[in-house]
C-alpha cells in the first residue's frame, strides 16, 4: 500500500511538471517570436483553459473519455506548432 501511494505521488509530480513545462516553453516561444508578443501569447495560453473550466459542467459528460483525450493531444500539440 505504501508503494501505491509513492507511485501515485511520482505520477503527480511528474504531470505537474510537464504542465509547467509547456507554460514554459509556450512564454520561450513567444519571446523569440517578439518581445510585444509575450503578453498575447500568454493569454493565448491561459484563455481556452478558463474558458473550459468555466463551462466544462454544462458540457463534459456528453463527450466520452476517449475523444476528450483525442481532442486534448491534438490541441496540445497544435499548440506547440503554432507557437
Amino acid at each position: 500500500r505504501q508503494h501505491n501511494k509513492k507511485a501515485l505521488a511520482l505520477c503527480f509530480w511528474t504531470i505537474g511538471l510537464l504542465n509547467n513545462a509547456a507554460f514554459v516553453v509556450m512564454l520561450a516561444g513567444a519571446k523569440s517570436i517578439s518581445e510585444g508578443g509575450t503578453a498575447l501569447v500568454f493569454i493565448a495560453n491561459t484563455l481556452p483553459s478558463l474558458l473550459v473550466k468555466i463551462s466544462a459542467p454544462y458540457w463534459y459528460h456528453l463527450i466520452n473519455y476517449d475523444a476528450r483525450i483525442l481532442l486534448a493531444s491534438i490541441l496540445f500539440a497544435a499548440s506547440f506548432t503554432t507557437v
